[in-house]
């Protein structure tokens, strides 16, 4: 009995240690009408790890709302949407932490979700904080060149297979 309470313990410790993803943002380029938007939606909506598609038309973006035993594949949403013949502008995820020390390295693991964060500074995480993913093809090329002018840092790399799963992020500032 005493090893499930313990283990109860650690295991919640984890989760909320790490945060929980609240929800992601995704802007798409290309869209021109009503069926554009569409076509984006029923394809987000086909993903396993998705619960809902909330789109807003007006600002071709598209709330996402995830399943709680689901692992979030960003590729797979991106993929979604090229495969309905567009293409992300910007891809935003909210993440809730409570009081999270933040990492020396820099690098946030959400259920083998990893986020490099670039440009920020040691702080402890204690409430929504909205991440920008930075790596080519989830961001416009006018953004991604701005980005990497006021960074002075190329984010075109070339992902390795060790690199599976990390995404290079930058705590987001509207």
């Amino acid at each position: 009995m005493r090893f499930l309470i313990i283990s109860f313990f650690l295991f919640a410790g984890y989760i909320s240690a790490n945060g929980q993803i609240k929800h992601a943002t995704l802007q798409a380029a290309g869209l021109t009408c009503a069926m554009c938007s569409n076509a984006i939606y029923q394809s987000l909506s086909s993903l396993p790890f998705v619960e809902e598609v909330a789109p807003d038309v007006a600002n071709s973006s598209f709330q996402i709302k995830f399943k709680a035993d689901k692992n979030i594949e960003p590729d797979r949403m991106r993929n979604a949407v090229e495969e309905a013949g567009f293409s992300v502008a910007a891809l935003r995820f909210t993440i809730t932490f409570n009081h999270y020390e933040f990492p020396n390295d820099k690098i946030l693991n959400l259920n083998g979700l990893k986020l490099f964060v670039i440009n920020s500074t040691d702080q402890v995480l204690d409430k929504d904080i909205t991440f920008l993913f930075m790596d080519k093809g989830y961001l416009t090329e006018k953004m991604l060149k701005d980005y990497e002018k006021k960074l002075g840092i190329s984010l075109r790399k070339n992902k390795k297979e060790s690199d599976e799963g990390l995404y290079t992020v930058i705590i987001n500032q509207k």
